[in-house]
């Protein structure tokens, strides 16, 4: 919003920004999945109506619609938007292992990840 961007132009250059020095961000919230609990604990959006408003903004859009972050600046007044941008992503990253292993008395073992 402080660029003056508009979403289509934000779409098309923020993999590229950051405003950290960090190799890996690490915290961030998937705003197209979070639930409306999670969004109410971020910065800027607590005690408001804004989580649920951008729960509801995303139910009526596509996944072309919510590829990037910019989607935001429409349900949220600019200084809420810049309070929580910086929490917020539109991806989501999840690993999983099954591992196995053998243990004394040669019985196996297995254990999920994830």
């Amino acid at each position: 919003m402080r660029s003056g961007m508009k979403a289509d132009e934000l779409a098309k250059v923020e993999d590229a920004l950051t405003a950290r020095n960090d190799d890996v961000t690490t915290g961030l919230i998937n705003v197209n999945t979070a639930p409306e609990a999670v969004l109410n604990c971020l910065p800027g959006l607590t005690g408001t109506t804004y989580p649920a408003a951008l729960i509801a903004h995303r139910r009526n859009k596509t996944a072309d619609d919510l590829k990037s972050i910019a989607w935001v600046t429409d349900v949220l007044k600019q200084d809420a938007a810049a309070q929580v941008g910086p929490y917020l992503t539109t991806r989501s990253y999840q690993f999983s292992a099954d591992v196995v292993a053998v243990g004394h008395g040669r019985r196996a073992m297995r254990r999920d990840f994830m």
